[in-house]
């Protein structure tokens, strides 16, 4: 009992799981003082679990976290961005999003590990495919990063109304009143979280085929 007590312990998936806990809770409580530390937060506790069990498939390798990290950033904190721009946020909000971030990278890299055991011709199809599929959510997230790189702002229903009914006069009118520096900006920051997510996204499923589980198929937990 003692052993297992110990071993339980020394185990790097509880601290990982601990601390992403931690980490988004802290974040959550920035932005909203009255979050409860019990409640609401499945999916931190969900999130965080998985992402232990998936860094130890991985065998905690650098891209992964890298990779992570930068999925949870990009699709999770679009509530603290919001925040930023001076908006009222729940801090629960912002756990529950930072954990769905956390949790799609999760799935992804659950994905390319199951195709590196394919064969050759398959396995690039479906490296591809699952790249593909693991980019939606940050292509459908881009453009509140590119309009807050743009104009410091959030970007809400009734602005994307406004965008959309805008003619093509005014809005050229906007695209010259805006500073050249914000466009610049806004154009690097977006071809840069696509390239890096991109580039994650590949090197994590690259050439190196190689069993990422002790014995050579089974997972050692």
């Amino acid at each position: 009992m003692k052993k297992d007590i110990c071993d339980l312990l020394v185990d790097r998936r509880l601290w990982i799981g601990i601390m992403v806990w931690l980490v988004f809770l802290l974040l959550g409580y920035c932005v909203d003082n009255s979050i409860k530390i019990y409640g609401g937060n499945k999916a931190a506790v969900t999130a965080a679990i998985g992402a232990g069990i998936v860094m130890k498939i991985w065998r905690y390798q650098k891209n992964v976290i890298a990779f992570m990290i930068v999925s949870t950033i990009l699709i999770g904190a679009l509530p603290l961005i919001s925040y930023i721009a001076g908006n009222a946020v729940k801090g629960m909000i912002v756990v529950q999003n930072l954990s769905v971030g956390l949790l799609w990278a999760s799935l992804v890299l659950l994905a390319i590990v199951s195709i590196k055991k394919q064969q050759y011709r398959r396995w690039i199809l479906c490296r591809y495919v699952v790249g593909s599929i693991a980019l939606v959510p940050i292509i459908m997230a881009l453009p509140f990063w590119f309009y807050f790189s743009l104009n410091r702002e959030f970007l809400r229903p009734d602005i994307i109304l406004t965008l959309y009914q805008t003619n093509r006069a005014e809005a050229l009118a906007y695209i010259q009143s805006q500073p050249i520096t914000n466009w610049a900006l806004a154009v690097l920051s977006s071809i840069l979280i696509i390239g890096l997510y991109g580039y994650l996204i590949l090197k994590i499923s690259g050439k190196d085929r190689r069993p990422l589980f002790n014995g050579g198929g089974h997972t050692s937990f």
